[in-house]
């Protein structure tokens, strides 16, 4: 009965994350001066592979230039196959953009999920800064993402297929550590 439970667990999952919009996204640090911010989302899952490996993959949204009111991504769908649904991490990070090639965006805010919590459909991710708290300029901060779930993927299936055509249009980070 217990292989039984933990094969399920195990059994890799295939996620499709598209973020739609965000609300209410502060500037970085609660600044009060300069200009708008111009913010993305980094779009990262975390898994552990076979049992022993820990790596990550992650792909970005496009920039919504001025706009931390509302910004809407309306992005692309991202794809990750998850081996270990029992403790992979979908972490959502919203950055700054710099303004200049020699400055390095800046963290606005995040939020991370268990991929076992997930759920299918439309939903509102909250966001937390940098301490991870919700006060003060981020208390309404939040994410409408959608999320597609389908059980038993393969190598080699169609999403990772879509997985490496990313690679080649958007900015895609894979490690293993």
């Amino acid at each position: 009965m217990h292989d039984k439970e933990e094969s399920k667990e195990l059994q890799s999952l295939r996620v499709s994350i598209r973020v739609l919009s965000g609300a209410c996204i502060p500037k970085p640090n609660e600044e009060k001066n300069g200009e708008i911010i111009d913010p993305y989302v980094r779009v990262s899952v975390f898994d552990v592979k076979n049992g022993d490996k820990a790596g990550f993959q992650s792909f970005d949204t496009v920039v919504c230039y001025n706009n931390g009111f509302n910004p809407i991504f309306n992005s692309e769908k991202f794809s990750f196959r998850v081996d270990n649904t029992a403790v992979a991490m979908l972490q959502l990070a919203i950055y700054d953009k710099a303004s200049t090639p020699t400055v390095s965006d800046v963290f606005v805010a995040s939020a991370s999920i268990p991929i076992s919590c997930l759920r299918k459909g439309l939903r509102s991710v909250k966001l937390f800064d940098t301490t991870n708290t919700r006060s003060g300029a981020i208390d309404f901060a939040s994410l409408l993402i959608e999320v597609k779930l389908l059980k038993g993927s393969k190598k080699g299936d169609k999403d990772d297929l879509i997985a490496m055509e990313h690679s080649r249009t958007r900015k895609v980070a894979m490690a293993e550590f």
